[in-house]
């Protein structure tokens, strides 16, 4: 992973309910605790998926940019 890092490649990661452990989703986000999103539910994800992708969105532009 630390390769896709060096290239750029940011890691944005969507944990959902109780037992989904922060440490190890801040592992797969290359150790960016701002790349870790935490919900409650599959229903809170779906709630917030209209801003999550917006968030994806707007970081793609700006790096383009």
């Amino acid at each position: 992973m630390f390769s896709l890092q060096s290239k750029g490649v940011q890691v944005l990661v969507v944990g959902v309910g109780s037992r989904a452990g922060n440490s190890k989703l801040q592992n797969i986000a290359m150790g960016k605790p701002q790349n870790v999103m935490m919900m409650t539910s599959f229903d809170q994800l779906a709630v917030n998926l209209r801003n999550l992708t917006k968030a994806v969105c707007q970081g793609i532009y700006a790096n383009l940019f």
